[in-house]
């Protein structure tokens, strides 16, 4: 049976199930086009991939013929599908999604024990590898050739304290260490894991240079103690 898991829990731990697996329409890339005097066709500029939006039919069902009942289960439904986080499909495992946002919408009473709601989740529109978010070695076969979009790794700096240089694909970053440290070129921030404080004027250089592109990548860096946290994204 189909079955989603958001935050770490699933449909079955909060006695409702899913009547209809959803509808995934991958976001159209979103395209600036300038129209120039005197010339054919248009020049494009920047690009963006708006969010995705799924619409989860389920249902629930109480024990008791109680109107308590029933509104204490609501609730807890309510409380589980709300914020953000991440959402894993049980027949696609490997990935989770990252959720921007949930909200029950279109809640119904159909008789005393039952009740129907439709969850809304708005999310990013890519599919992100669940081994992602693992360390790797900077020298590894998959990191070295990425098989998916480009994605915005975390580098995680620790070993000798210093001024350390990073280069990816030929861009060079320095990064001054001291504890661990690591580079989250996905929310662009720098920070140290002791204190959790950022640290961003440690880093010289541009965070989107650190990207992995699909295909052949190279990495280097000075000193020792670099481990990489891919985040593999695909659409």
């Amino acid at each position: 049976m189909y079955d989603i898991e958001f935050n770490g829990e699933t449909c079955e731990m909060h006695g409702t199930y899913i009547r209809q697996r959803p509808n995934i329409t991958v976001p159209l890339e979103e395209v600036e086009q300038y129209r120039v005097a005197g010339r054919d066709g248009v020049l494009t500029g920047s690009r963006y991939i708006p969010p995705m939006d799924l619409y989860i039919p389920m249902n629930f069902r109480v024990n008791k013929d109680l109107n308590e009942e029933w509104q204490a289960r609501f609730r807890d439904l309510r409380t589980w599908l709300h914020g953000s986080g991440e959402m894993i499909q049980s027949d696609d495992d490997s990935y989770y999604l990252k959720v921007l946002n949930v909200q029950i919408e279109e809640s119904e009473r159909i008789i005393k024990k039952y009740g129907r709601f439709t969850a809304h989740f708005t999310c990013d529109p890519y599919f992100y590898r669940i081994d992602g978010k693992e360390e790797y070695d900077i020298t590894h076969p998959r990191i070295l050739d990425n098989e998916y979009d480009i994605s915005h790794p975390t580098y995680v700096f620790s070993g000798s304290s210093g001024t350390r240089t990073l280069t990816v694909n030929g861009n060079a970053v320095s990064i001054v260490v001291n504890g661990t440290t690591m580079i989250d070129t996905d929310r662009m921030i720098t920070y140290t894991t002791s204190d959790m404080k950022l640290r961003n004027t440690r880093l010289t250089g541009d965070y989107e240079d650190l990207y992995l592109k699909p295909g052949e990548n190279t990495i280097t860096a000075t000193g020792t103690g670099l481990k990489i946290i891919p985040n593999w994204r695909t659409r």
